[in-house]
């Protein structure tokens, strides 16, 4: 029987981190885009970050096997990424979060036009 995995559930304790979590697991499985593992990283990362600042000392107990096991993801994550500085890491965030906005505003843009086309046909 496998083992199960900690990081499967976010503790409830640290929900705010839940859409830093799930934006992780869908990129690790794009293979559309190289950088998408990169991003991966840095949301859990960030995830890490954010849960850091709702321990407390009543639910550090709690949290500690969710924390260890995020930690040490990012740990086996990072084996696996490209050597890049900081300065460099964050270009490549930067791009990725450009083209998921340029394609959000596309979608949007398309939509409202076609409920202008809609409106046209039906209005005449």
């Amino acid at each position: 029987m496998a083992a199960s995995n900690p990081l499967a559930t976010v503790p409830p304790a640290l929900k705010k981190i839940t859409v830093f979590m799930r934006r992780a697991e869908e990129l690790d499985r794009d293979t559309s885009h190289p950088d998408s593992k990169l991003v991966a990283y840095y949301c859990r990362t960030h995830a890490m970050d954010q849960a850091m600042l709702l321990r407390t000392p009543e639910n550090s107990k709690e949290l500690m096997p969710f924390l260890v096991a995020l930690m040490d993801r990012l740990e086996e994550d990072k084996k696996s990424l490209p050597a890049q500085s900081p300065a460099e890491a964050k270009g490549v965030v930067e791009a990725f979060a450009d083209r998921v906005l340029q394609k959000a505003d596309e979608v949007r843009a398309g939509a409202r036009a076609g409920r202008l086309g809609v409106s046209s046909v039906t209005s005449s």
